[in-house]
């Protein structure tokens, strides 16, 4: 997870337009305060919320609706909690009013991400904080330095929006709707006939 976080990150910003010819290497110094800043991103910022999100919400929201349904609850409940950043200097200078929201709805697929990975390492919380720390280290310490061209406010919320809806849309086809729960451990929604 150490790697492909950043480099699926990195790789689908390569898909927006007047990225290509922009793109710059990662500084040497910014690979090496990768490792420190993740630890820093897991203290501050992963251990402050996915207890709550993942290891108290989440297995009730499944028992309850499913893997799928009670993640977009989740999604949905997670990303509209992080609407008041956009009034804080977190967001930048100048944020338009569209921002906020694309924000809210691309939580919603990367929490279906954040399900499978913790569904699939039988509900470690550590591995999904290790997750949501690598997102948003990759956002700020590698993503700058290699797009620095960019208008990093938006831009990053489209990139998370394309590679967790892709990887979303990946795991769902994949698990055909389970996310990794088990039938034991949630209400499996089941089409009927």
């Amino acid at each position: 997870m150490l790697l492909v976080v950043p480099i699926s990150l990195l790789a689908t910003t390569l898909l927006f337009p007047n990225t290509w010819g922009h793109a710059k290497w990662i500084p040497f110094a910014a690979l090496i305060a990768y490792v420190p800043m993740l630890i820093v991103q897991i203290v501050t910022t992963s251990l402050a919320e996915e207890p709550g999100w993942r290891d108290f919400a989440l297995p009730r929201l499944q028992q309850r609706w499913g893997a799928i349904h009670g993640t977009l609850i989740l999604g949905l409940l997670w990303g509209a909690w992080h609407a008041p950043l956009f009034l804080t200097d977190w967001a930048g200078e100048h944020v338009r009013w569209w921002e906020p929201a694309l924000f809210v709805l691309s939580c919603v697929p990367l929490s279906l991400v954040m399900t499978w990975v913790f569904n699939k390492t039988g509900q470690s919380i550590p591995m999904v904080m290790l997750l949501h720390a690598g997102i948003n280290n990759t956002f700020s310490v590698l993503w700058p330095e290699s797009f620095p061209n960019q208008d990093a406010e938006s831009m990053t919320i489209l990139v998370q929006l394309a590679a967790s809806t892709a990887a979303a849309a990946f795991l769902i086809v994949r698990t055909r709707g389970t996310l990794g729960l088990a039938p034991s451990e949630g209400r499996l929604v089941k089409n009927r006939v």
